[in-house]
């Protein structure tokens, strides 16, 4: 008999810890089993373990203050649904200091062999995720230019 709907709700719950809010990249390998797949990742992706570690990675470094709030956690006999909302500024370099915060809700159904995760859907509108991006930095390119002494600005603007 595998783990309990309890068991494997603590399992997957350390993905949130360990992994997002401890920033502990080497729980993965300890989480999600070597055949992992993660589905419905942006860009609508099929990722592997390796390749969430760095999708992981990533959103940790554009997102530098991001946070992952677990709303809900169940079980039934097959998986473990989650839902949860990301939240973080964005911090791309060369867009200025003045981001907007992002945030978004999603879900996600783990299923789980030999106490570890195997497979992930993520549900989520990627596409409002990066339409907040894009305004975000839309923002704070503007308030930079806003800055700028007015004749450096139109100087730069008749060189376009």
């Amino acid at each position: 008999m595998g783990p309990s709907k309890r068991e494997r709700m603590q399992i997957s719950r350390q993905d949130f810890t360990r992994v997002w809010k401890q920033r502990d990249m080497d729980a993965i390998r300890d989480i999600y089993s070597l055949d992992f797949r993660g589905h419905g990742f942006p860009g609508n992706r099929t990722v592997t373990r390796s390749q969430y570690r760095r999708t992981v990675e990533l959103f940790q470094r554009v997102f530098p203050d991001c946070r992952i709030e677990l709303e809900e956690m169940r079980a039934d006999s097959e998986f473990v649904y989650a839902s949860w909302v990301f939240s973080g500024t964005p911090a791309i370099p060369g867009f200025g200091p003045n981001a907007s915060p992002v945030s978004f809700r999603g879900t996600g159904r783990h299923r789980h062999r030999g106490g570890k995760v195997v497979e992930v859907w993520v549900e989520t509108d990627w596409l409002s995720v990066a339409k907040q991006v894009g305004r975000s930095y839309s923002r704070s390119v503007h308030e930079t230019i806003s800055r700028l002494p007015t004749v450096f600005r139109l100087s730069t603007l008749e060189g376009i």
